[in-house]
């Protein structure tokens, strides 16, 4: 989800001397639509027609486009929220990559959620308490099935822990990713290598700090109505 951590875990990785990071990118998202999609409706038999072949234009497509940014580094991250939503492509067509799923606290989502403006027209549900509410909930309950059916295949990173023992967890980070250890990743507030163009370029520049940790209990007497509509079990039924 939005706000759920996805910068912060993308700065601290992004540190790393091996890594780059790309931002929110869109090209997985176009790609899939244009290869599966016919009239905004998914064509399951050109999934299974794709698997079946020998080429994976897919895969050969988002690399052509990437190979526009001039990255150098052997690792890259696109962090763009919604890619939750194409996990099973991801795995079938993208083996080499690592999913890393960020989440937090459902209520501190959902509050972080309507208290920033997102401009862009996929983020229109945003804007209104109850569609948001539907789509965390439409959201958590995919990554239940994800998790379920690509077990050891997503490492579910959660924010309140990343905050709290954080060298312990981005020891954890690295190594799912199999990175060897770079103390820069204990300093990604001094990374500027990677750009920042969302709505939390101003706690991804700050070193780690806990205060976004249950700050929706301020707020409780004012949206119970829409915190006790959440699915409070966090994705990766812990």
């Amino acid at each position: 989800m939005a706000r759920s951590g996805t910068t912060l875990a993308q700065q601290i990785i992004a540190s790393h001397n091996k890594v780059d990071g790309a931002g929110e990118l869109i090209y997985l998202d176009q790609l899939i639509k244009k290869l599966f999609f016919e009239e905004e409706r998914i064509i399951p038999q050109k999934i299974i027609d794709s698997i079946k072949s020998t080429e994976n234009h897919l895969n050969d497509e988002y690399f052509k486009r990437l190979d526009f940014h001039g990255y150098s580094s052997p690792v890259i991250i696109d962090k763009a929220p919604d890619n939750f939503i194409w996990i099973g492509f991801i795995n079938y067509f993208f083996p080499n990559s690592k999913i890393i799923h960020c989440y937090r606290k459902a209520e501190d989502n959902l509050l972080s959620i309507f208290k920033n403006f997102f401009p862009a027209k996929s983020m229109m549900w945003s804007s209104n308490l109850k569609n948001t509410v539907e789509f965390y909930n439409l959201y958590s309950d995919l990554m239940k099935f994800w998790n379920q059916k690509f077990k050891n295949k997503i490492y579910n990173l959660s924010y309140e822990t990343l905050v709290s023992d954080s060298e312990n967890e981005i020891k954890k980070l690295l190594n799912y990713c199999d990175l060897e250890w770079d103390d820069n990743c204990l300093q990604h507030h001094k990374n500027f290598k990677t750009p920042i163009a969302t709505v939390s370029l101003t706690e991804a520049r700050k070193p780690i700090y806990k205060n976004s940790v249950n700050f929706s209990k301020n707020y409780s007497e004012y949206l119970s109505e829409y915190f006790e509509k959440l699915d409070k079990k966090y994705p990766n039924h812990k």
